[in-house]
């Protein structure tokens, strides 16, 4: 009978050894698991702001190209109304000369 307690106390002790060992190895894989967790999160957000810095600077790109676009269109539409602006002075100069040398006395 002593040699069955024996060997249920030690089995017991094993068993406590086992358990704290699996709780040990338990913990570690936790804190392993979440440093890797950490980092992958680290990671997530630094690329996170270089997509957003990437993105402001493409819309910032666009929105510089189509502001050059509008400049270029307003200039050429002036460029124009000069041209017709000073075609019609024309015009009107020799018109007002016409009517001065056609003036009957």
């Amino acid at each position: 009978m002593n040699d069955i307690l024996k060997n249920l106390i030690n089995a017991d002790q094993k068993a406590q050894e086992i358990v704290a060992q699996s709780q040990a190895e338990s913990e570690q894989k936790l804190a392993k698991a979440k440093s890797e967790n950490d980092l992958a999160e680290e990671r997530m957000h630094t690329r996170i702001k270089e997509m957003q810095q990437s993105y402001s600077e493409k819309a910032e790109s666009k929105a510089r190209n189509h502001l050059d676009e509008v400049v270029r269109l307003f200039q050429e539409r002036q460029q124009h109304l000069l041209e017709v602006a000073e075609h019609r002075q024309q015009q009107a100069v020799n018109e007002v000369i016409d009517l001065v040398i056609n003036i009957e006395p």
